[in-house]
């Protein structure tokens, strides 16, 4: 993807703003709470948009092409009930 260095500054403020966020509904997951897995979806998801928002349309079209990839690899989990 090769972010310039003011790019890659501002992903990485975003990633750590993000990141602290998804700690802790991590740990609501782990405690039983079924409404914290969906809200880690929709801050991935504006995690993902605050990060493409950054970058040129060149380098979204990567970025889109690794999250697939990412998400073609990562192993399968059952339905959570």
């Amino acid at each position: 993807m090769n972010p310039t260095p003011a790019e890659q500054a501002q992903i990485d403020s975003i990633t750590k703003k993000y990141g602290t966020e998804r700690q802790s509904l991590m740990e609501a997951a782990r405690g039983g709470d079924q409404e914290a897995r969906g809200k880690m979806r929709e801050l991935m998801t504006k995690q993902t948009d605050a990060i493409k928002a950054v970058l040129t349309d060149d380098q979204k079209k990567i970025f889109d092409k690794n999250i697939e990839e990412m998400r073609a690899n990562a192993p399968q989990r059952p339905p959570q009930h």
